[in-house]
């Protein structure tokens, strides 16, 4: 292969941009997601300029179906834009806001699952018998109190975190 080709076809840091696409996969999966979603955000944040899914699905050298609908799903959580080019090509975006998406991603999703978790163990709580020699009363305790912390933790998170001061809680200094 020539020079020529080899460049064309794939930029010197292609490898070092795959390699960190699969560690953002690999940290977001963490978080509940797909490793394609973090992978897929990745290419189009770096991006100076939008992607197609063609794109991407070169990039990534997956299909096409698992492409599409992990796009669908970055746009449901606004951290991606969709530009169509030429009335039938899609191209993509990243949304530049991501301390703002995290924040709506804990205040929807997280809170709901703290919501869910609460409900369940307020029901365990009402139909366990007092006298239950399964369940141990102390740390019936502790898990509410835990499941209440983290309720706590997330709204003080969601309700006293600035948008433009979110970034400060992520710096090492």
């Amino acid at each position: 292969m020539s020079q020529n080709s080899k460049s064309k076809s794939a930029t010197p840091h292609s490898s070092q941009i795959s390699d960190l696409a699969d560690a953002v996969g690999e940290f977001i999966r963490y978080w509940g997601f797909k490793r394609v979603h973090g992978q897929l955000w990745t290419y189009i944040y770096l991006s100076k300029k939008p992607l197609s899914g063609a794109d991407l699905t070169r990039a990534l050298k997956v299909s096409k179906a698992l492409v599409s609908p992990a796009l669908a799903e970055l746009l449901d959580f606004k951290l991606i834009d969709c530009l169509e080019t030429d009335g039938r090509t899609k191209k993509y975006s990243a949304n530049p806001d991501v301390f703002k998406v995290i924040k709506s991603i804990l205040s929807s999703r997280e809170r709901n699952l703290i919501k869910n978790a609460h409900h369940k163990f307020e029901l365990l709580e009402m139909n366990a018998p007092k006298t239950d020699h399964e369940l141990d009363s102390d740390r019936m305790r502790n898990l509410g109190s835990m499941i209440t912390s983290a309720g706590f933790a997330l709204e003080f998170i969601i309700q006293n975190t600035e948008d433009d001061k979110i970034p400060d809680l992520f710096s090492l200094n």
